[in-house]
């Protein structure tokens, strides 16, 4: 089966200083191709233009969408359209709905911010949309691009990161003061920002696209982003941690990052599940708990609702009565019926001696209970979906004892604090690392910066007493063998 090509239409919005430049390029990465080009720009060209835009003299006096398009289409055989107006929402959003077998890249290369509010508020009515904004002064630049693919937005577009000037649309201008304007901008400055962007064209019709802001200036380039789109895959604790805390807020990363640079704790029992359940989950980020960071790749804390218990038995006991007590009622009645049934009758059954309870044993029997339900009905249909969808999701929570009842989560785990080891994964950390990943595609959640942490968490992993398992005794084994070393067992 042939895979389903995306076609894109590039809009170009403003051809002046960079907007020409650009357009001038743009053609050659279309060329045997289904995508297509559209210049809109209601100016004309004049005299001052030809210094720093893409014009000659021959050009004065025409529209510049108009005479651009004109020499596009007689160099390259592409069809590049042309608006001959400054843009308005109206005229926007009609070209791009009459060609909607397309997805419209907008790239404003315009020197105002009424347009540029326009141009978002394009963005924000269409569902599947790609926005390059571009913005410069004499110097240096900058370039923001957001993405959204079915209704999910990745990165933010420039006025979310700061206020727009309330400057005017160059349609409420006199003109006068469009003769006026004339911001004298450098050559070299358009040049890089031209070239920067159409390096972002590329990235997009090669699948490479990174949303974020890039920073121009004459003399380097250097590339911001808010989203990272790098996915945590392989086989290995430390990307799984990774996986998981790259959705988790800033802040919380850089406090488990400094916390697991000096953790003892940590040097010895980094590969185990309790680590992470007990220790890591429990202990450094408290505030998210188990729940909150293995569904962090999809659901903000605010949009669950945890119920849950974490102690020995013998804080449930009533001794004066000699009886365990009923659970707290803030449980919903059919997952109270549940834990009532299995685990805490279990745990129940592990105190008891000699006709009674015995006391050393409600010391050493813990019980965890959890019940998680979602206030957000549209996010748990779609939650719910992908879980019935993907079996990696499923083995996921299998592997941390949750599961899926009437909509609603619910985990349970019965412990001897002291007979019980220290418990490996049964599930292949490859899938879990997949798991994370289809529910972060899915939610469109930005990730946070994890690189300090990752250079811990891999610097623990090489750790020698916690790396003696069956996989590396094998090839210990196999590396002595071919060394012809002795192998002392």
């Amino acid at each position: 089966m042939t895979q389903k090509i995306t076609k894109y239409k590039f809009f170009v919005i403003g051809v002046g200083g960079t907007g020409s430049l650009l357009a001038r390029d743009l053609p050659k990465l279309l060329l045997n191709t289904p995508h297509k080009m559209i210049l809109l720009d209601g100016d004309v060209v004049e005299l001052k233009n030809i210094e720093r835009q893409g014009y000659q003299a021959q050009d004065i006096g025409e529209n510049k969408a108009l005479s651009l398009s004109r020499k596009i289409n007689s160099l390259y055989p592409i069809e590049c359209e042309f608006d001959d107006k400054y843009c308005t929402y109206e005229s926007l959003l009609s070209l791009i709905k009459n060609d909607r077998t397309f997805v419209p890249v907008i790239i404003g290369c315009v020197d105002n911010d009424s347009t540029r509010t326009i141009l978002e508020d394009v963005f924000k009515r269409l569902d599947n949309v790609v926005y390059i904004d571009s913005a410069n002064s004499d110097y240096e630049g900058n370039i923001y691009i957001t993405t959204k693919n079915n209704g999910i937005q990745k990165s933010e577009f420039r006025s979310q990161c700061y206020k727009l000037d309330l400057d005017k649309h160059p349609l409420e201008k006199s003109c006068q003061e469009q003769a006026a304007d004339g911001n004298v901008q450098f050559l070299v400055t358009n040049a890089k920002m031209a070239v920067s962007i159409l390096e972002h064209c590329n990235a997009l019709l090669s699948k490479e696209l990174k949303e974020g802001v890039q920073v121009v200036n004459r003399f380097e380039t250097v590339f911001t982003t808010d989203y990272i789109p790098h996915e945590f895959k392989g086989n290995s604790i430390e990307n799984f941690i990774l996986n998981l805390f790259s959705f988790l807020p800033q802040n919380i990363i850089d406090e488990a990052t400094e916390y697991l640079e000096d953790d003892e704790v940590a040097q010895e029992e980094f590969i185990y599940k309790e680590f992470l359940i007990d220790h890591l989950f429990a202990d450094i980020i408290p505030d998210y708990g188990l729940e909150g960071v293995l569904l962090a790749s999809f659901f903000k804390m605010d949009d669950l609702i945890i119920n849950s218990d974490d102690a020995l038995m013998n804080q449930w006991y009533d001794k004066q009565n000699n009886v365990f007590v009923e659970l707290d009622n803030k449980y919903v009645p059919q997952v109270k019926k549940i834990f009532e049934d299995a685990p805490y009758h279990t745990a129940i059954d592990w105190c008891e001696y000699g006709g009674g309870y015995d006391d050393y044993s409600m010391e050493i029997t813990r019980l965890r209970l959890s019940h998680i339900r979602f206030k957000n009905k549209s996010l748990a249909r779609k939650f719910r979906k992908l879980y019935k969808k993907h079996y990696e999701i499923r083995a996921m929570l299998d592997e941390f004892n949750f599961g899926f009842k009437n909509g609603q989560l619910i985990n349970w785990c019965v412990s001897n604090m002291e007979c019980d080891g220290y418990e490996v994964f049964e599930t292949d950390l490859s899938v879990l690392n997949d798991a994370v990943n289809i529910l972060g595609n899915a939610s469109g959640k930005m990730r946070n910066e994890t690189e300090e942490l990752e250079f811990i968490l891999h610097a623990l992993s090489e750790t020698p007493s916690k790396r003696m398992n069956i996989g590396n005794l094998i090839e210990e084994l196999i590396s002595s063998l071919k060394s012809n070393e002795e192998v002392i067992m």
